[in-house]
This record gives structure tokens, C-alpha cells and sequence, in this order.
């Protein structure tokens, strides 16, 4: 009699005889490639009744074949324990033997609608934080508190500016807000991305252009008259939609056809006014736009209802709305006009300091000028977010687990090696399984995922700059080893110390960009600002030495132990690869690198590897 119970969307799944492999691995000791399906059970779920039910299939005949490519929640209980409270069950079809499945838990749950979208780093939503090409070190808008590079180094056309750069640091914050939160745990990866990832820039590839808010702000106007003759407001309150004097004109918002090709207007708040004007229900707020025939004729554009208060101590109107602009060409300038109130001709109004109204523009840069604000989301690399996570993590010889409160966290092998000797830490010493010093099990010289003498982390082919060596290896030690593998390979290009040149100006004056490959390049202030630095930062070689010590320590005499340890339910439920394991039989810590259980016995297969001392 079986005593475990697997539930697929809410209903008991018949599992036959098939017997239960669960696989844990640890993401610290795997490729990054594999952060978001780490926990895993490949099972095939047999034909009968109740299952063709939970996969949509009752009633029906000759589904062998079908393709389901279907996601549904799923839970695992053995003998009451849920071993996986949260999992996911892929099934990718039918075939003769049943429904071929794979339960997938840990990270995968948590970051499955993030997954799914597939997301773009130009799918980041970064409003309000355009660029200037200005070559200055500024506060940021959206991370006050971190420095931003605005614009960081020199293309190589002497008569350009700066090339535009996204400041790293805010472009992860944005991912790992994106994919839900991420807590980083380790004090080293926590400086580093504190301090180190502050310091590197993705340069800005495409022009084309976006969004800049550089026209928000608030109306301060202080009277208002109906023949429009006060010059103290930025946007014009009118009381009319008659022509205005010509000379009025530049008191609005002007079109900027040549620049900007979209408007988009936001109005709320309330417009305290004086006694000697009244509103009524006709009352509205109108944009118009002041066509160019020389008369300025002005055609209303937009309406938004107001609510009117009018009382001995003067008139409020509070009113909200939206409205975009496509066709400034038509028109030179924009008027926001109060229509359907009464006053007395030529007389003052006053408008109280206790008014709320405001009117946000945020503009659509028609082509991103020298000068102009840059918008970051559009402009950088064509690449997924999820491979920009794992390239920051295999910068800093991370990887990503969730921890005991069900949020995920970045850790460093490092921070597992700080555990050791501490209280935080697997004493498996009286569970192992017939182990002793004499036999304590399988070792093996060498650790999985890294099964080569050369391990190779390595930049993306960049065929402008071929003879450049800038990748670099870890080195691993053992006669049964390989000779050498690639173990990652970023999605940027490498640089070779010399100027990236975005664009380029042929002999009559033109500027043309140039296609250049997405890079990560390093940031240092210099005497006249920020600076970035292609020189042996941006090498493997010295990425390894900085960041991956206690793997360069641990291959120096890789001992991989393969062993039974016997683990209950509740053990599993509540594994934590972040605990290094000790035991006494041989004296040593070890990383927990993979864990396979099934459901007939206690006993699971552990594989370990030995940590530094």
C-alpha cells in the first residue's frame, strides 16, 4: 500500500506503481542555467480514469500523442508530510505508457509568472529615469539614494559627447523587482552589489528615442484675468476660448513638432478662486490646441467635467483626466481653459495658495538628441532578464535557493564555508547509512559541473574585436578529468581597452550609429567625473580570483562523496542547501550538491562535496 499522495490541481492523482524520484540539487554547485528548475521529478502518470479526468481527457479515446504543454499546481505528501507544498506539474503529452510529467518546486513557483512572460531588460519599467548625455554624476530618479552614471565615456568621435550608459546596479534592482523580490544574504555579495555592481554600466546601444518627463510640474498662478493679460502662470487658466491677443501665445505650452511627436497630459486637483467668479454645472475644463493660421484660433481637444463648489468665500473646482497629443504639428501651442464660469469683464480673480491643480506632461522625444534625455528600458541590450540575473550571479559565484520564509535569496559558496564549526550546520554523522572511516562510500575526484582541468567562463563572440583574450577558466585537478569545457558564457561582448565607437561621421559632417555589441563595463570617478574602464576587470580571469575562492580552493583537491544518509519527511520538507553538512566519520564540512529519494524507503542518496578548511 502506497503512503504517498500526489494532488494535481486539487485532485488525487492515481500513480500506480511508479516509483517516486525526487531530485534536489544545488544551485550553488550547478550551472546558472539551471536556477529556475533545480528541484525536480520526472514521472509518468498512467491512463486510467481519474487521471485522463485531471489532464482533460475524460470520456475521451486515442489521445496518444497529443501535445499538452500544460502548467498545473501540484502538492506531495508522504505518509501526511508535504514534501512539496508548492509545486508546479509540467505535462508535455501522452504517450502509450501514461502522461509524461515533470514536478518541478523550490524556485520554479515562485518565479513562474515571471517565466512565463519571458520578459525583455527593455521591458523594465524605469519611467522618469531618462538620461542625459551629459557626462555628470547626478542622484538618480527612481534609486535617490544610489549614485547614477548618467553618461560615461568617450566614443572616439571627437566632436561627440559621451556615449549614454544605464547605471548596472539599478538595472538588477529593477529585475529582481520584476521577478518579485530577491533577498541577498551573503555580507560578500551584499558589499559587492552594494559597491561593486554601483560601479559598472551597460552602454546604451540603440537611438530611438523614448519618454522624458523634463515638462512636469504644477500650475502656480497667482490671478487670473478674462482678457488673459497675467504673465505669472507656466501653463495658462483662462476663463474663455475666445481668441486671445497674439502676444499671449507664449504663455502656453508651445508644440515642438521638430522634437517631440506625443503629448500626454495628466490634470488633477482642486483650483481654489476668488469671490467674484462663479461656476455652474455647464463648467468644464477644456486643452486646446491654438491652430497655426495666424489667428490663433483655438479647437478644444478635450473635455473633462469638474466639480464646482461655490460658496461666500469663493469657488472651488476639483477635476481629473487624461489626454494624449499626437498631432502637434497642427498646432503651435497648447491652452488648459476654464470654460462656462462668470465674472465681471476685465477683472482680477484671485486663485488661493491653498490650490491643488496640476498638470503633468510627459513628452515622446521623436529621436534622442545630443542633449536630450535618453530613455533607458528601449535603449538597452536585446536580451531576456533572466539572463541578465544569471550573468550576475556568475559574476559573483552566486546562485539563487529559496530559503525557510519562502522568498528567494542570493548566496555565495562562501557563505556556506563561513557556517562551518558554527551551529548552523547538518550534523549527519548518526543518520548516514552502513558508513565508516573504512568505508564511508563513493568518492570521486572531481565535482559535477565543474568536470574539466579547465573550466571555461567565457564573453560572447564579438567579431569586431576576435583576437581579444578577456574569457577565463577555473582550474580543477585530476587525472580522470577532461581537458577543458565551457561552463557559462555571458551575454556581453568583452572589450579591448580601447574607445567603443557608437557612431560614426563620415567626411561631410553626418552621424550615423554603428552596430555594436551589448557590453558591462567598469566605472571609476575620474578628475572631471565618472570614467569606465575596459582594462582587467572586465577579464574572467580576474572576475575568478576575486569572486571564486573557496571553488578554486575546493578544486584544488576535488572529493566528491556519494553516500546514503536516511532522511525523514518532514528532513526534506525542510532542506536547506545553505547548511554545510558535517561528519564525524571523516572529520570534514561538505556542501550538499544533490539529494535523490523515492517513496518506498527513508533512505536517500546524498551526494557531498568537501568543503575547504
Amino acid at each position: 500500500m502506497r503512503t504517498d499522495d500526489l494532488i494535481i490541481n486539487g485532485e488525487h492523482a492515481d500513480l500506480g506503481t511508479t516509483n517516486v524520484a525526487l531530485e534536489f540539487v544545488n544551485n550553488l554547485l550547478t550551472s546558472v542555467d539551471k536556477i529556475s528548475t533545480s528541484h525536480t521529478w520526472t514521472i509518468t502518470l498512467p491512463r486510467t480514469t481519474r487521471n485522463d479526468r485531471i489532464f482533460g481527457f475524460a470520456s475521451r479515446l486515442g489521445v496518444e500523442g497529443a501535445k499538452l504543454n500544460v502548467v498545473m499546481p501540484a502538492e506531495y505528501y508522504r505518509r501526511g508530510v508535504a514534501v512539496v507544498a508548492d509545486g508546479r506539474l509540467y505535462c508535455s503529452g501522452v504517450t502509450s505508457a501514461g502522461y509524461q510529467c515533470v514536478l518541478l518546486w523550490s524556485i520554479y513557483p515562485v518565479l513562474q509568472d515571471w517565466l512565463d512572460s519571458k520578459p525583455s531588460l527593455r521591458d523594465l519599467v524605469l519611467s522618469g529615469s531618462g538620461y542625459t548625455w551629459s557626462g555628470t554624476q547626478t542622484s538618480g530618479d527612481l534609486w535617490p539614494e544610489d549614485v547614477a552614471y548618467e553618461a560615461a565615456y568617450d566614443t572616439g568621435v571627437p566632436s561627440m559627447p559621451p556615449t549614454p550608459c544605464a547605471n548596472a546596479r539599478k538595472i538588477f534592482d529593477a529585475v529582481l523587482n520584476s521577478m518579485g523580490g530577491v533577498t541577498i544574504d551573503a555580507s560578500a555579495i551584499t558589499s559587492e552589489l552594494g559597491y561593486g555592481l554601483s560601479h559598472y554600466a551597460i552602454p546604451l546601444t540603440p537611438r530611438i528615442g523614448g519618454m522624458s518627463g523634463a515638462n512636469s510640474g504644477a500650475v502656480k498662478a497667482y490671478d487670473v484675468r478674462k482678457d488673459g493679460s497675467t504673465s505669472l502662470p507656466e501653463v495658462r487658466v483662462e476663463t474663455s476660448i475666445g481668441a486671445p491677443p497674439v502676444s499671449a501665445a507664449t504663455h502656453y505650452i508651445q508644440c515642438d513638432s521638430e522634437k517631440f511627436t506625443r503629448y500626454d497630459f495628466s490634470i488633477s486637483g482642486n483650483l481654489v478662486l476668488g469671490t467674484n467668479i462663479a461656476a455652474s454645472s455647464a463648467t468644464k475644463l477644456l486643452i486646446c490646441g491654438i491652430e497655426r493660421d495666424g489667428l490663433n484660433t483655438r479647437t478644444p481637444l478635450a473635455s473633462f467635467p469638474v466639480t464646482a463648489s461655490n460658496t461666500s468665500s469663493g469657488t472651488t473646482i476639483t477635476v481629473s483626466g487624461s489626454y494624449t497629443l499626437e498631432s502637434l504639428s497642427d498646432y503651435h501651442a497648447i491652452a488648459i481653459v476654464l470654460d462656462g464660469v462668470t465674472m465681471s469683464a476685465n477683472q482680477s480673480v484671485s486663485v488661493l495658495s491653498s490650490s491643488t491643480f496640476r498638470i503633468s506632461i510627459v513628452t515622446f522625444v521623436k529621436q534622442a538628441q545630443v542633449g536630450d534625455n535618453y530613455e533607458i528600458s528601449p535603449n538597452l541590450p536585446d536580451m531576456s532578464q533572466l539572463d541578465y540575473v544569471k550573468f550576475v550571479l556568475a559574476f559573483y559565484g552566486a546562485g539563487l535557493v529559496v530559503g525557510a520564509d519562502g522568498g528567494l535569496h542570493a548566496v555565495t559558496l562562501e557563505s556556506v564555508v563561513a557556517k562551518c564549526g558554527t551551529a548552523d550546520v547538518y550534523d549527519w554523522s548518526e543518520l548516514v547509512v552502513n558508513m565508516s572511516t573504512d568505508s564511508p562510500g563513493t568518492i570521486e575526484p572531481k565535482v559535477e559541473g565543474y568536470d574539466s582541468r579547465r573550466n571555461w567562463m567565457r564573453w560572447a563572440d564579438d567579431d569586431k574585436l576576435a583576437n581579444i583574450d578577456a574569457d577565463g577558466y577555473i582550474p580543477a585537478v585530476g587525472e580522470s578529468l577532461g581537458a577543458e569545457s565551457d561552463i557559462y558564457t555571458a551575454p556581453f561582448s568583452a572589450t579591448d581597452g580601447a574607445h567603443i565607437l557608437q557612431y560614426e561621421k563620415d567626411e561631410e559632417g553626418n552621424i550615423s550609429d554603428t552596430d555594436i555589441s551589448a557590453r558591462f563595463v567598469h566605472v571609476e570617478q575620474g578628475q572631471d567625473g565618472p570614467e569606465l574602464f575596459f582594462s582587467g576587470r572586465q577579464r574572467w580571469s580576474r572576475v575568478i580570483d576575486e569572486h571564486y575562492s573557496s571553488i578554486r580552493e575546493m578544486l584544488k583537491e576535488p572529493r566528491t562523496l556519494e553516500t546514503y544518509v536516511r532522511l525523514k519527511e518532514v528532513d526534506l520538507a525542510a532542506l536547506d542547501f545553505t547548511r554545510p553538512v558535517y561528519l564525524e566519520q571523516t572529520g570534514r564540512h561538505y556542501i550538499l550538491s544533490k539529494l535523490k529519494t523515492d517513496a518506498s524507503t527513508d533512505i536517500c542518496t546524498a551526494i557531498l562535496v568537501q568543503l575547504p578548511e
